[in-house]
């Protein structure tokens, strides 16, 4: 069973007090649980409980010119933390569990690979209904070069036009949106 708990005050204090002074601790603040999970390294989370932390990808390393001064000390400092006290991690691929293991020195059998997205019953594909128009591409995230959606457009843009050829049809907001548009 799940235990939804909403802290009180205001989160950007918090996370700095945990990502700066590392207190108050999660236990202390929270408790009554088994296990903590970070779900990034940028949200540092205190405890003396069991830790897993989920990385990503390492872009603060790889390119910090993407982030600011803050969300970069922000991250390195979570992985800090992360590399001193989780007692596992867990990676989308297997490359980045390869960037943890090298980069950030972590043991391999700390590093679990569990891919983002569906399978099973739920890796339905989509069924459009006769007549429903053509078929189309979504990108889902934030306008901003890092996404790389221009490779998306320009790839779309080399396949043959016709009424199977899909449709791109990008959904979020961003620094890119007006130069992406055009």
């Amino acid at each position: 069973t799940a235990d939804l708990r909403v802290l009180s005050g205001p989160p950007r204090r918090r996370h700095f007090a945990w990502t700066a002074l590392r207190r108050p601790s999660f236990d202390r603040v929270v408790g009554g649980f088994d296990v903590v999970h970070m779900s990034s390294p940028a949200m540092t989370v205190p405890t003396k409980r069991p830790l897993v932390v989920t990385v990503h990808d390492l872009f603060p390393l790889e390119h910090p010119d993407w982030y600011d001064r803050v969300s970069r000390w922000g991250f390195l400092r979570g992985l800090d933390y992360a590399v001193d006290h989780a007692s596992a991690f867990i990676t989308p691929s297997d490359y980045v569990r390869g960037l943890v293991v090298d980069t950030l020195g972590v043991d391999a059998h700390r590093v679990t690979v569990i891919p983002e997205g569906v399978s099973g019953s739920l890796a339905v594909p989509a069924v459009r209904p006769e007549g429903a128009g053509r078929p189309y591409v979504v990108a889902v995230g934030a306008l901003i070069a890092r996404k790389n959606l221009d490779v998306v457009i320009d790839a779309m843009a080399q396949l043959p036009p016709g009424p199977a050829t899909p449709q791109v049809r990008i959904v979020g907001d961003g620094p890119d949106r007006a130069r992406l548009q055009a």
